[in-house]
């Protein structure tokens, strides 16, 4: 598989607005793939980039890429922190 192949694959995109008007974005499988803008399209085109150099990168290196999470077991962000609590062993 090559760049393009790969970026056509269904990523979990994660849009945030932070506390400065501005936008976040990564993609939840691929640990630092991040980016940002002043709009969530921006952002959302800026997370292309990032994802198309963080791929290379990968690739380059001989490093795996990770999968895309099944859509139908994704859960929503906001449940994340809960689910990790329930996950994690009581102290």
């Amino acid at each position: 598989m090559n760049v393009d192949d790969y970026l056509q694959r269904p990523y979990t995109r994660i849009l945030e607005s932070d506390e400065t008007g501005g936008w976040s974005a990564r993609v939840l499988e691929l640990e630092g793939c991040f980016s940002g803008g002043d709009t969530p399209d921006e952002a959302n085109r800026n997370l292309s980039e990032a994802m198309s150099l963080w791929i290379e990168f990968q690739l380059e290196h001989g490093y795996e890429i990770p999968e895309p999470i099944d859509p139908a077991t994704r859960w929503d962000e906001e449940d994340a922190p809960a689910a990790r609590r329930e996950a994690a062993p009581a102290a």
